[in-house]
This record gives structure tokens, C-alpha cells and sequence, in this order.
């Protein structure tokens, strides 16, 4: 028997050695097949171990005919996005947390909103001149015209806007929690320059409370921390990488770009490919690279300028050090993105496969149509409906606020004014889910009406919530050519 048909036999005989002495070693393996690792998070939903099997077997054999040399782009920009997003919720979404006292700081100050106007000065000298001629009665607009370069400040008059308390107050903000209405601020710095403000307006806003406001301060407490984090790791990362752009060879280079937003690949001569944009500890950033990446973005970009181009190549190269980041430390290892990784080099050949050897045979339509048939619960949609919901933790008040929509009330606004989901500003809407999406508050929106209002019930068995449904579409089958 020759080398290849041991092989071939092999191949056809793995699936019976597949479940042998696997899970001794690690509760998440399944198995072995011709070396690729199953895992259970490989499975699909409903999806037998035997199923999971044929579909590498056809991996492998996309592996063996070379397919991988002409999916190897698609993978790399999979396998990128995969491990930076691991890599962003280790490094940025599971450092941040808020605690009791943290969200109680941000709560004291969460019912009022101040209108803020401003006038920001190159020096201090300026401002100084500006805020004894504003104390001595001159107008806020002359004042701002002569002094300030804000060109959005002095559009608007000097209104700055109107600021609310967070996590992180910003200087403004904290130096106008601190004024009464009508005073004038003395010039202070802030974001390389010197800015005098004045309290026009303070808004007090009717809220919960501190339980009832509890998850919405803790969201944005959460939101700040995440967005902190995320400066600090994406900066240190640039400092890591110490990206130097040659501005001289991307003004050439410029020149023969198109304008404006472009889909697709930038396209440039074989001589220019050698041309380096930018270098790093990464190494040389060059046009035939600028011209791969950009062939594998699947949106419109616009390179039309120096400082476009400069993100974009600082973007690309970032997200390839965090990769780095993530393979040092083993992240592609891990259980769940490993299985996705395989899982997705496996559609990526599947896929493949059927464009280059399936989709080259001629199938009757006929033939399709009678498959479609005999098939048709297979493509059916789902029944959908559009449901609102109320979330509250108090149950006395959440059946009083049923009783004031079953009169007449409005049940959006009703959500704006009791609601601590995070549907509250949207007016509670859900939006149109199946019993599969939001299965705590599907359960009991599938069982009304349309334009019901369900009784008050517990989705959690730690808070309360009504439900509200305004719009069911049946379950229909796809139409045979959407899906031909």
C-alpha cells in the first residue's frame, strides 16, 4: 500500500479514534482528528459530534488541495479581529468595575445639568484682561469675538454646552458644579488654553432613587473606565511600536490616489510597491502592503490626506502589536477562541469549496424547488414582535405605573420617567425579537396579544418588569428566490 492510500485510509478511518483518552487530558477536547483539535464550544447548537467531524474531514481536504494559499488574507484579517477583541475585553472591558461607594459619588450630583458658556484664550495674560472686562460689564459676545480662536465656541455665541456630572468630569464641568447661577469662573487652564466660564442656567432633573438610578450610573461609570482604559493601552501600544511616518513618500504617493471615499483595494504600479509610508519596531509600512489591507476592508475608506493616512496605518498597526500581544500570552489557546478561529477557518474552506467544485455543477431549477418543499420548515422565519418593557426594583410602584397606562398613559414615556432598563431612553423599546432573543421577557410577550400590557413579573428574581407588545409578524416561510 503506498504512502497517499494509508494516508486516504486514515483520513476515512478518524472519526473512530476520535473520542479516545481526549477528555483525560482537557474537559474541553472532544477529540482528534489527522492532528486539529475538537473542542465541545466547536459545536454548533443541535449539531452531533459526528457532523462536526465531516465538516474538518472537508477542512482537511481543502488543507491538502492548497485552498489555504488563496484564503490565507481572509484568515489572517479573521484570526486579527478575533484575538484583538479577546485581547480588548482582557486588557480593557475586565479591569473595569464600579463599586457602591463610586456610583453614590456620581448619584449626589446625577439630578442637575448646567448651561455653560465659555471664552478660551492663547495665554493667561488674555484672560486675565478678559475677565476684568467681563466683571466691569462688557458684553460676553465682544469678549469672546476679541479674545477666543474657538471658531465652534464663537459660532454658538460662547455656549459650550450643557454639562452633566460623570465619573470623570472634565475641568469644566467640575469647576461649574462648583458655581452658583450667573457667576463668572476666574481664567483657569484646560486643554492647552485659558478659559473663563459663566453659569447661565442650573437645571435640577427629576430622578429615581439611588436603587432606581443604580444600574444607569453604573453603565456610565462603566462606559468611562472602559474608554480610559482603552487610551492608556492604545497609547502605550504606539509608544511600544514607535511609528515614524515619511510624509515626503505619502505626498507622492497621494498624488496618484483617487479622491474622496474609495470601496476596495487602492491599486498602485508595481514600481511604486517598495515606497515606505512609515516604519516601526514592527518593521517597514510600504504602498504593496497599504495596497493588500486595503483590499480587505470591506467599507469605503478615504486616504484623500496626510492625516487619513496616518490613522489608518497607525490603526493597522496597533491592531497587528495587540495580535502580537495576544499570541505572547496565549490567547489563541484559549478554549473559546481557539474553537472560534477553527471554526472559522473551516466556513472560510467550506465556503471556498462550494465556489470552486460545488458551484461549477448545473442543479435543475426544478430540482431546487422540489428540495425547498420538502424542506420548508427549514426556511421559515421566525415569529417576531415588537415588544417595550418597564424594569423596576420596586413592585408596588411598577403596578401602579400599569395601572396609569392600562388609563390612557403614554408607555414610553412612562418607561423614560420609572424604567432602570437600559431601554429607559429609547422609551423601553426591545424591538422586534423572537422567543429566542431576550428569553426572560419573551416568555411572557409571546403569550399576549397585540397592544396587551402583561401583568407585573420577576425576569430575574431580583427586580420587576411589565411588558408591552405593539406589533406581531407571523412566521413565514423565506421566499425560494431569496435563498435560491
Amino acid at each position: 500500500m503506498t504512502q497517499q492510500k494509508k494516508e486516504v485510509c486514515m483520513r476515512r478511518l478518524a472519526p473512530i479514534f476520535v473520542f479516545i483518552f481526549s477528555i483525560l487530558l482537557n474537559a474541553q477536547v472532544i477529540g482528534y482528528v489527522d492532528g486539529i483539535k475538537l473542542t465541545k464550544q466547536m459545536l454548533r447548537p443541535k449539531e452531533t459530534v459526528d457532523e462536526l467531524v465531516n465538516e474538518v474531514l472537508m477542512y482537511l481536504y481543502g488543507v491538502e488541495k492548497g485552498y489555504l494559499d488563496s484564503l490565507s488574507d481572509k484568515i489572517w484579517t479573521k484570526e486579527r479581529n478575533l484575538l484583538v477583541y479577546y485581547t480588548y475585553n482582557r486588557l480593557v472591558v475586565d479591569n473595569a468595575s464600579a463599586n457602591e461607594g463610586e456610583m453614590f459619588s456620581v448619584y449626589r450630583h446625577f439630578d442637575k445639568s448646567i448651561s455653560v458658556y465659555a471664552i478660551d484664550c492663547k495665554s493667561f495674560k488674555d484672560a486675565l484682561k478678559a475677565y476684568r472686562e467681563i466683571i466691569s460689564g462688557a458684553k460676553w459676545a465682544d469678549i469672546l469675538n476679541r479674545y477666543s480662536s474657538n471658531v465652534r465656541l464663537r459660532k454658538k455665541g460662547g455656549f459650550y454646552g450643557e454639562v452633566k456630572w460623570s465619573y470623570t468630569p472634565d475641568r469644566i464641568t467640575r469647576m461649574a458644579f462648583k458655581m452658583d447661577e450667573g457667576e463668572v469662573s476666574l481664567p483657569f487652564r484646560f486643554k492647552g488654553a485659558w478659559y473663563i466660564i459663566k453659569v447661565t442656567k442650573i437645571k435640577d432633573n427629576e430622578i429615581g432613587d439611588f436603587q432606581q438610578e443604580k444600574t444607569r450610573i453604573k453603565n456610565l461609570i462603566l462606559r468611562q473606565k472602559k474608554a480610559k482604559n482603552n487610551s492608556k493601552y492604545w497609547n502605550y501600544m504606539k509608544y511600544l511600536l514607535n511609528i515614524k511616518f515619511n510624509e515626503e513618500n505619502m505626498k507622492k504617493i497621494l498624488k496618484v490616489m483617487p479622491r474622496g471615499r474609495h470601496m476596495g483595494a487602492y491599486v498602485f504600479p508595481d514600481s511604486l510597491w517598495d515606497i515606505v509610508l512609515a516604519t516601526s519596531t514592527l518593521g517597514k509600512f510600504t504602498v504593496k502592503e497599504l495596497q493588500r489591507r486595503t483590499g480587505l476592508v470591506d467599507k469605503p475608506l478615504n486616504l484623500s490626506r496626510i492625516n487619513d493616512m496616518k490613522r489608518y496605518i497607525e490603526w493597522e498597526l496597533v491592531l497587528d502589536g495587540f495580535t502580537i500581544l495576544a499570541r505572547n500570552k496565549g490567547y489563541n489557546r484559549v478554549p473559546s477562541v481557539y474553537s472560534r478561529m477553527m471554526r472559522d477557518r473551516i466556513g472560510l474552506v467550506r465556503g471556498y469549496i462550494k465556489t470552486v467544485e460545488i458551484k461549477s455543477q448545473k442543479i435543475p431549477e426544478d430540482s431546487l424547488i422540489d428540495f425547498y418543499y420538502q424542506r420548508i420548515e427549514d426556511y421559515t422565519e421566525p415569529e417576531r414582535r415588537r415588544v417595550y418593557v418597564i424594569v423596576n426594583s420596586d413592585k408596588e410602584k411598577l403596578n401602579n405605573v400599569r395601572k396609569r397606562i392600562l388609563r390612557g398613559a403614554d408607555f414610553s414615556e412612562m418607561a423614560k420617567k420609572y424604567s432602570i432598563h437600559l431601554t429607559r431612553n429609547k422609551g423601553g423599546e426591545l424591538g422586534w425579537i423572537t422567543k429566542n432573543r431576550f428569553p426572560e421577557f419573551a416568555k411572557v410577550a409571546f403569550k399576549l396579544k397585540n397592544g396587551q400590557v402583561s401583568d407585573v413579573f420577576s425576569p430575574d428574581g431580583k427586580s420587576w418588569a411589565i411588558v408591552y407588545v405593539n406589533g406581531i409578524q407571523e412566521a413565514r416561510p423565506m421566499p425560494f428566490e431569496k435563498i435560491k
